[in-house]
């Protein structure tokens, strides 16, 4: 099967086929059209909700040297397919956290040792792939050929085929910087960077080499994309020595020399992902604010989304850049325990459009929000909540779907299409 960017995707079993059959018809009953896609260690104090506390009273930030230099050595263009068209019109969709814990692993381990996660993905494929560029967030490294894919929670990793699961169900690419980014090493980063390119996706956030740290800009419809992310730090694992571009940590100075660099080489749009803030927070904490004033000041970032809370987080605009503070988890087995909100199975799907105006300027849309859950009870498949109206679906499943939905309507419901 064939990508909209003209990328060969592995087929499914009749069964999967069947599933993303269904769950195509469900959807489209259910909601109508997807409107929307066509038209960082320890947790801190969480900071009052941004409307008690608007953003615009945040003091800009005197923005700290840069930490990681820019690469000398500037990234190439990605040329457009045959199938793109110079429409001056993109639409980008993002996820939060993909986050393959043991559990997960394990339901995904095949008897012949291998590891097939499609079917958790294959609900939610129709939807992704409605996007021009899709974009989610792979939380835990790829684990290196000769290490064990399932570990303690504390160094967690996936096998090399979930970059085969996200790119069937629709994602171009990952952002891949956060604070397990290194839980395996330079080879685990060596090999998160090969999943990705041996599925024919893109990554942004951890490197091979230094020439590589900056990533390749995209074009699509005659648009020229980056794509830029960073964590907040890596809970205390070090970076190999002598070796700080292997993955890259949230400084503001950084952060635009970055996007100024990809300007530079013809970029149009600049998102970055930001894994930030506090575990469990539902609203920013003062320091992802202070990152943001810093960044949208600059002028040269369109977009900021951000992930690691592990709950959902407001939008909200910063300077007159919107800003998704947080879109909790997409595949994760949480909660795990009483430690963990039901919340943290809800997430989301933003998807936000760029146009390019008469006179060159890039208009950005108000971002979309389409809320999914994680059904942890039959095989982690992540699902649309528009799936509460399949009557194929057990009542039980459906009631969470509700639940799940009301859930992310009360922190985002004005996002939400009708």
């Amino acid at each position: 099967m064939r990508s909209r960017h003209g990328r060969w995707r592995p087929a499914l079993p009749l069964v999967i086929c069947s599933a993303l059959a269904l769950a195509a018809c469900a959807s489209s009953a259910a909601s109508g059209p997807p409107s929307a896609l066509t038209d960082t260690s320890a947790p801190t104090a969480v900071e009052p909700t941004i409307a008690t506390v608007p953003l615009s009273t945040v003091p800009p930030t005197t923005v700290p040297p840069t930490t990681v230099p820019p690469t000398t050595a500037p990234p190439t263009t990605v040329p457009p397919s045959t199938t793109e068209s110079a429409t001056g019109r993109v639409t980008m969709a993002f996820t939060g956290d993909v986050l393959a814990h043991r559990v997960i692993n394990r339901a995904a381990l095949q008897p012949d040792g291998s590891y097939d996660y499609t079917s958790m993905l294959a609900n939610i494929a129709p939807l992704v792939s409605t996007a021009d560029i899709a974009v989610c967030h792979l939380e835990a490294p790829i684990a290196p050929p000769d290490q064990e894919v399932m570990v303690e929670p504390q160094r967690i990793s996936s096998a090399a085929s979930i970059t085969n699961a996200l790119a069937f169900a629709g994602f171009d690419r990952c952002s891949t910087a956060s604070n397990h980014s290194v839980d395996r090493g330079a080879a685990g980063v060596d090999a998160t960077v090969a999943a990705f390119a041996a599925a024919g996706m893109g990554q942004s956030g951890v490197a091979r080499t230094e020439a590589e740290r900056l990533p390749a800009l995209m074009t699509v419809n005659g648009v020229k994309v980056a794509h830029l992310a960073y964590s907040y730090g890596f809970d205390g694992t070090p970076l190999p020595a002598g070796e700080p571009w292997r993955a890259n940590i949230i400084d503001p100075a950084s952060i635009i020399a970055d996007a100024r660099a990809e300007r530079a080489l013809g970029a149009e749009v600049v998102v970055v992902s930001l894994h930030w803030g506090a575990s469990m927070a539902s609203n920013p904490t003062a320091d992802q604010q202070r990152v943001a004033e810093a960044v949208t000041a600059s002028g040269d970032v369109n977009l900021i989304v951000g992930h690691h809370s592990h709950v959902i987080q407001p939008i909200s605009q910063v300077n007159g850049v919107w800003v998704v503070w947080g879109m909790s988890n997409f595949l994760s087995a949480l909660p795990t325990s009483d430690q963990w909100p039901a919340k943290s199975q809800d997430g989301v799907l933003v998807s936000v459009t760029f146009n390019r105006a008469d006179d060159g300027s890039i208009v950005v849309s108000r971002p979309s929000v389409r809320p999914t859950w994680c059904d942890k009870g039959n095989g982690y498949v992540v699902r649309s909540t528009a799936e509460q109206n399949d009557p194929n679906l057990s009542p039980a499943v459906r009631e969470q779907l509700r639940i799940s939905e009301e859930r992310t309507r009360e922190v985002l419901g004005e996002f939400i299409p009708a």
